[in-house]
């Protein structure tokens, strides 16, 4: 992966990579209560979806394309 691109959180690829000290301790932990318990935090794998236009001046719903 490339390290200068940022991803849809805004962070890039280096960051993580230079703060994973930091947050693996957490990441681990709620990989290891998911898999015991199956909770993941409200939130985590949410999203919000819009219409994005295909064409000019769209009039039906199959004229947008949805993205999250």
């Amino acid at each position: 992966m490339s390290s200068d691109k940022p991803g849809p959180d805004g962070f890039t690829t280096a960051y993580s990579k230079k703060m994973w000290p930091v947050m693996y301790e957490d990441i681990v932990e709620m990989a290891r209560v998911f898999a015991n318990t199956g909770f993941l935090p409200t939130g985590l794998n949410s999203s919000f979806i819009c219409s994005i236009p295909k064409k000019d001046s769209p009039q039906q719903v199959s004229d947008f394309r949805p993205i999250s």
